[in-house]
């Protein structure tokens, strides 16, 4: 797995939210192979959400309910993996790599730019 492409789009994106004032929690990188895509954490469109994901979101519990003091579906990890099955809709869901790039969490707006370099 190639970590250098991934940092690259992963400062790139967040630097394009940062223009936006845009501050997720989380920005994630997911891929297959060559295919690789930089999201944030932001609920997902039922949409565009892929049946593989949906029904191993479901079966957690109801799509954008709080479990575990989270809301299912809506982190960074489902946003990228979502589109990697979209793209290549043959994979099994543990086939698609994912790779925590950025947590903003607990960083205040200034830092944004500080961290992801």
């Amino acid at each position: 797995m190639n970590n250098t492409t991934l940092n690259r789009k992963a400062y790139k994106y967040a630097l394009k939210l940062q223009m936006r004032k845009q501050y997720p929690a989380t920005i994630i990188g997911a891929g297959k192979s060559y295919f690789k895509k930089v999201e944030r954490s932001q609920p997902i469109s039922p949409l565009i959400l892929t049946n593989k994901l949906r029904e191993k979101l479901i079966s957690i519990g109801d799509l954008f309910s709080k479990q575990n003091g989270n809301f299912i579906g809506c982190c960074s990890e489902v946003n990228a993996a979502n589109y990697v099955l979209l793209k290549l809709p043959y994979l099994n869901l543990n086939e698609i790599f994912s790779l925590l790039l950025l947590d903003l969490g607990q960083c205040k707006k200034s830092q944004l730019v500080k961290i992801v370099k």
